[in-house]
């Protein structure tokens, strides 16, 4: 079971509230805090390394926000076992 649900922004952040709520883990948020001017962060205050994290978006074309949740969540040291969606286009 992972430590943290980090919803991707904005979508994914009422699904991994409530996926976290099952789970009874830590929920977070990752967001672009500038669209796309600064890098994707986590809600770093509230993670730490080493920590295993599940992603969720509630969609996915590019994929690119998926993947940038990832990296950032990755650079503060978490360890992302599993990115899930629920529609991928």
């Amino acid at each position: 079971m992972p430590d943290v649900i980090a919803g991707v922004a904005t979508g994914g952040i009422a699904i991994g509230v409530l996926v976290a709520q099952e789970l009874d883990c830590l929920s977070i948020y990752v967001r672009d805090p500038d669209h796309g001017r600064i890098p994707v962060s986590p809600s770093k205050e509230f993670v730490d390394s080493g920590q295993s994290v599940v992603v969720i978006d509630d969609m996915v074309a590019t994929g690119n926000s998926s993947l940038k949740a990832v990296e950032a969540l990755r650079r503060v040291g978490c360890d992302v076992e599993r990115h899930r969606c629920n529609i991928q286009l």
